[in-house]
């Protein structure tokens, strides 16, 4: 069994939900952190014709963005402050996030640079990451599960 002791969340709905289980079967609230949430791609009023296109264009030039968007190096930064708050504020626990797959993997991409657009195109969701810190510093991530799976623990 997989000891969690906080849960964090972007605040949008399905992150919420995805996490929520396991903060009522833990007992505690969930830690939500704007900052998690997914990359904005552009203003509201801008039309991006292709979604997917666009989101893969900014892991090709990470200071591009649409009209009133994030770039992929701004929603990096913003997403890398949430994961340093995090170790600093919960230091020495284990925590699961509820997150978006873009902001995911440019998070993950952060850290370890096979965590590129082809990672965020076979990602499957909601899969289960586990990424591990020492003394803060990154030491690696692997995939543990999809949601719904009997995951063992990984120490």
């Amino acid at each position: 069994m997989v000891y969690i002791h906080v849960v964090c969340s972007s605040p949008y709905v399905r992150a919420i939900q995805t996490v929520e289980g396991i903060a009522e079967a833990l007992g505690v609230p969930i830690d939500i952190d704007e900052r998690f949430r997914e990359r904005t791609l552009s203003e509201r009023n801008y039309v991006v014709e292709d979604r997917s296109e666009a989101m893969l264009r900014g892991f090709e030039e990470p200071d591009f963005s649409f009209p009133g968007g994030e770039s992929n190096r701004d929603a990096e930064l913003r997403g890398i402050s949430a994961i340093e708050r995090i170790l600093e504020i919960y230091s020495g626990k284990r925590v699961a996030i509820g997150i978006h797959g873009g902001i995911m993997t440019i998070i993950m991409g952060h850290y370890d640079p096979k965590f590129d657009a082809n990672f965020l195109l076979q990602l499957h969701k909601p899969n289960i990451y586990k990424l591990t810190f020492k003394d803060d510093k990154y030491t690696g991530a692997e995939k543990i599960g999809t949601l719904g799976d009997s995951i063992q623990n990984t120490h």
